[in-house]
């Protein structure tokens, strides 16, 4: 692969390779400030975002989250995924592009036995001349075995992909041990953990939790990883989550 190199795009926080991508868990229940968020995202030059718990007119937040990011213009193009209906309105995930969507679809998780049903998502765009499969997700905090089933479905539905360039962002809920990020690991990279340095991206204290590093960036083998790193937050109880990759001549 060839060496990462400054992006022509940077401005005052620069970014490496051919694209940023980002991944935030934003806490609906924490009735997160949509133009906050907006400006982060925008100065921090993220391209592509995968976000978690958003909420669809409900209750608690009667607006729908996604489509208010996307109409700031800076990213005006998003695809949503319900995992569950709630408080009258939806809650799901979603990804949030500059770049058009070309493709999109998703699915539910399997969730037998679980409090609550998880969904995982795709969307395809083109940029500097590549077409790359974005995959998100928001995996069960409800024990290590549920999240490994839903990671080697995800892993499954990944491989089965055509597409040459393939990423996955999420909230995995690995709070137990690194290790359970593992699977992915024979035909993918991930951001964090990367070179054995992690972030702890869930930025509260929780006793039942043994590692904070539960949210992760996930990268086909052709893209190299050029720079990994987070945003501490006071806008949700997840800091964001960006890596800076470039595609490999393949």
């Amino acid at each position: 692969m060839s060496e990462c190199t400054r992006s022509d795009l940077q401005r005052e926080k620069k970014r490496m390779g051919d694209i940023r991508i980002a991944s935030f868990n934003i806490s609906s229940q924490m009735h997160p400030n949509i133009l906050q968020i907006h400006e982060q995202l925008k100065d921090y030059h993220i391209d592509v975002v995968g976000m978690q718990e958003l909420d669809r007119f409900t209750r608690r937040n009667p607006v729908d989250m996604l489509t208010a990011f996307a109409s700031q213009g800076v990213y005006p193009y998003d695809s949503f995924q319900k995992t569950i209906d709630f408080e009258g309105g939806e809650y799901g995930i979603g990804l949030l592009s500059a770049y058009e969507i070309k493709e999109e679809t998703g699915g539910k998780l399997n969730s037998e036995g679980l409090s609550e049903a998880r969904a995982w998502q795709r969307i395809v765009i083109d940029i500097h001349g590549k077409s790359a499969a974005i995959y998100n997700t928001h995996l069960t905090h409800e024990g290590k075995a549920a999240r490994r089933k839903q990671l080697n479905e995800i892993l499954t539905i990944m491989n089965q992909d055509s597409s040459v360039y393939k990423i996955l962002t999420g909230d995995f809920n690995t709070d137990q041990e690194y290790s359970e990020i593992y699977p992915m690991l024979e035909a993918y990279v991930t951001a964090n953990g990367y070179q054995d340095k992690w972030l702890d991206t869930y930025n509260l204290k929780n006793e039942e939790m043994k590692v904070y590093a539960i949210d992760n960036i996930i990268v086909s083998r052709n893209l190299e990883i050029c720079h990994v790193d987070m945003v501490e937050n006071t806008l949700s109880d997840h800091n964001m989550l960006y890596v800076d990759l470039k595609f490999s001549d393949v």
